[in-house]
């Protein structure tokens, strides 16, 4: 019996992905003379740089580990979701594996 994912859970999956994209290239933007600070660094940095700051005391030396430390959480995060999406999917039923059937 196959059921539906709650749309909530897909959306939130969605937008933790989209953000962990931001910080992404939030980061990358940061190595790039000249990019970084510029307009477009700055509106990416809106919504990023609150979160990044809160683990602002992970570096090594000059290098801030923030974003990295807070894709990885997100990551985790939505990975948990997405076993929940794929629970809710099937049933409450765990995936079936190819050669699992009798």
């Amino acid at each position: 019996m196959q059921s539906e994912a709650n749309p909530l859970l897909v959306v939130l999956y969605w937008a933790i992905r989209a953000y962990v994209w931001l910080i992404f290239i939030w980061a990358l933007l940061t190595w790039i003379p000249g990019v970084a600070g510029s307009t477009f660094h700055n509106i990416i940095g809106l919504p990023v740089l609150p979160v990044i700051n809160l683990f602002s005391f992970l570096r090594v030396g000059p290098i801030g580990l923030g974003a990295v430390v807070v894709a990885l959480l997100l990551n985790f995060v939505a990975n948990w979701i997405a076993r929940k999406i794929v629970q809710q999917s099937s049933g409450g039923q765990p995936p079936a594996i190819e050669g699992d059937q009798p």
